[in-house]
C-alpha cells in the first residue's frame, strides 16, 4: 500500500513572537511579515507574551501593505497565563520564595 502526501498549499503561522517578547522572540514586526510573504504565505500571527506591543507596528505595516495592493491578514494575538486566584498565586510564589 502506497500513502499519498498531500501538501497543503496555504499555511498560516498561528503562534510567533517577536523582539517585543523579551528573551522568547527577535526581530520587528515588519521583518517577521516580510520573512512570511517572501515564503509566499498571505496571513501570519504574532502573538507575544503577556503583551500586544507589537500590534501597532503589524497594524500599520500591513495597512500600508495593502494599501499598495498587497493582500495581506495580520492576526493579532496574546499569549498569556492565567491563575484561577491571585491570593493563591501570591501565596506559592512567597512559600517558593522562602525556599530558596
Amino acid at each position: 500500500m502506497s500513502a499519498n502526501i498531500i501538501k497543503p498549499n496555504r499555511f498560516v503561522g498561528l503562534h510567533a513572537h517577536t523582539h517585543f517578547s523579551t528573551f522568547d522572540g527577535l526581530g520587528h514586526p515588519q521583518e517577521h511579515i516580510n520573512f512570511v510573504l517572501e515564503n509566499e504565505m498571505d496571513a501570519f500571527a504574532i502573538t507575544e507574551h503577556g503583551n500586544m506591543n507589537s500590534y501597532p507596528h503589524a497594524h500599520l505595516y500591513t495597512k500600508d501593505l495593502n494599501s499598495k495592493g498587497r493582500n495581506f491578514k495580520y492576526i493579532p494575538g496574546c499569549e498569556f497565563y492565567v491563575h484561577p486566584d491571585l491570593n493563591e498565586w501570591v501565596t506559592e510564589y512567597e512559600n517558593k520564595k522562602a525556599k530558596k
